[in-house]
């Protein structure tokens, strides 16, 4: 019977009642249609992809919708970002490539994510940041390369990057941060620096007008060379504490002329070079706080007023150099709070202390007593330079030449004094 009355319906009307049909029918039928998703991952809510765990060894970037605001892509065996791998992602909020293989992050490899607010790339075997490497980044709240195997940061490794709130390179063995490492990467608020950093070059962190705080914790270095920290012209605080440096150069601080704060705390330290503060006349405040300290050389702290200079709990060796440190403590009124490293008879006596022994011993006034300091009392204990040697070896050979010569005139003069001298003068055969 229902079959009769549709062979009753006209053709026109079979067709217009088709069209109705279909046109009711389609928005539901694409609607419960599921979005493309890489296989073994999640599409969930919010535009989110979460391939966690999939055993993935490369991007799956061509099977993840272009809208994407979320990919999770942790603990998986990727080993390699390519350049301008997420080009297409303008719209992506959040990265994240945790525990993965990753080694090589190519230059240029997140170049247009402009809308990008998080990029962790924690716990990878990753060894170095690249020049370019994290270039064009905006406007992210936060970029996490922890954990990871960071030995070097080449020049330019974050240019053209801006407005970056925290940057964190914790826990990687940084050997090197090279000049210019962190070139033309402006607005950052906070760089959270691995421990032991080694070596910093010259102009490492130029670029870095407005960084807000510059933190080194555990640093074993052999030198702060002469403009280490050049270009940090606005930084708020720079902070080096608990550390092992053997000197801090002349100069080593050069360029922080409108920082506010520099604080060296807890830290063994050989020698402070005369002008390692030069040029930092306007630093608001200067702390060098329960340090142990070898050598402060005569001109260590020039430059700065004793109105910025906080020095107390440190300590250092109370010998001929106190004749010239003493001043400098008193201006500070730290003399009540430096101790005595050495002699042994005075180790743990305040300096005020020190200074009233020396003064009953040896009835010698300070400017005396400074006269009998010797040149290597001001000097690093080791890593002389080549030229050092040169000098050493040229010094000594003079020495040993003059005292032959001396030799030969004292035994001239025993000959010609007393006759029983001469059974026992060798004289060479000619």
């Amino acid at each position: 019977m229902t079959t009769q009355l549709v062979d009753c319906i006209p053709v026109y009307r079979k067709c217009f009642l088709l069209s109705a049909i279909l046109g009711c029918l389609l928005p539901a039928l694409v609607a419960s249609t599921p979005s493309i998703c890489p296989v073994k991952c999640k599409c969930l809510p919010n535009k989110q992809i979460l391939c966690q765990e999939t055993g993935l060894d490369s991007l799956p970037t061509k099977y993840i919708p272009k809208d994407a605001r979320q990919i999770l892509l942790m603990s998986n065996s990727i080993s390699r970002i390519p350049n301008d791998a997420f080009k297409h992602f303008r719209h992506l909020k959040k990265l994240l490539l945790d525990n993965n293989q990753i080694t090589v992050v190519a230059p240029y490899a997140f170049r247009g994510l402009r809308e990008m607010e998080e990029l962790s790339l924690q716990n990878n075997p990753l060894t170095l940041l690249a020049s370019y490497a994290f270039s064009g980044l905006q406007h992210i709240q936060f970029l996490n390369l922890g954990y990871n195997r960071v030995q070097s940061i080449e020049p330019n490794a974050f240019a053209e990057s801006r407005n970056i709130e925290h940057i964190s390179l914790d826990a990687n063995p940084l050997v090197i941060i090279k000049t210019k490492a962190f070139n033309d990467i402006r607005d950052v608020g906070v760089i959270y620096m691995p421990l032991r950093v080694d070596t910093i070059q010259a102009d490492a962190f130029h670029g870095l007008e407005n960084v807000t705080e510059l933190a080194f914790d555990q640093m074993k270095s052999d030198a702060i060379g002469q403009f280490a920290f050049r270009g940090l012209s606005k930084v708020d605080r720079i902070i080096i504490s608990n550390s092992v440096v053997r000197v801090f150069d002349s100069g080593a601080f050069t360029g922080l002329q409108d920082a506010n704060t520099i604080i060296l705390e807890g830290n063994i330290i050989q020698t402070i070079k005369a002008a390692t503060f030069a040029g930092t006349r306007n630093v608001r405040s200067v702390k060098l706080v329960n340090n142990r300290i070898t050598n402060l050389v005569p001109g260590s702290l020039d430059g700065l007023s004793p109105e910025i200079r906080q020095l107390r709990g440190n300590y250092i060796p109370c010998d001929c150099r106190l004749g010239w440190v003493q001043a400098m403590l008193k201006m500070s009124h730290a003399t009540n709070t430096t101790f005595c490293s050495e002699p042994s008879e005075l180790h743990n006596t305040t300096v005020a202390h020190a200074l009233e022994i020396q003064r009953a011993q040896e009835q010698l006034s300070f400017n005396q007593i400074h006269t009998t300091c010797r040149p290597e009392d001001f000097e690093p204990k080791k890593g002389y330079s080549e030229q050092q040697k040169v000098n050493t070896a040229t010094t000594s050979s003079s020495s040993r030449r003059t005292l032959g010569s001396s030799s030969v005139l004292l035994s001239l003069l025993l000959l010609l004094l007393s006759p029983e001298a001469v059974i026992s003068v060798s004289v060479p055969r000619l």
